[in-house]
């Protein structure tokens, strides 16, 4: 099934459970888990007035690690800008 994720509705998520779900993708993806990185895109997004998605998490995480990919370098989040996140 092509594009899965688009079809499923899933309910928006607390910024709990926000915080679990990036913890979860990260371990998964080798990267390692920031609180403070995190709660910088929850603010991001609440500044915006945008719900928090559980798919979000995840999205994010996989451009830091398709940007260090193109880049050659280890994925590594840090919190010098959320918009990078990659050094």
């Amino acid at each position: 099934m092509r594009r899965i994720q688009t079809k499923i509705k899933v309910s928006y998520v607390t910024e709990e459970q926000f915080h679990e779900i990036s913890r979860m993708v990260c371990a998964q993806s080798g990267l390692e888990y920031d609180a403070s990185i995190v709660a910088g895109f929850i603010k991001m997004l609440t500044d915006r007035h945008q719900p928090l998605r559980a798919c979000y998490p995840r999205d994010i995480i996989q451009h830091i690690c398709w940007k260090a990919k193109i880049r050659r370098k280890p994925a590594r989040a840090h919190g010098k800008s959320n918009r990078g996140c990659l050094q």
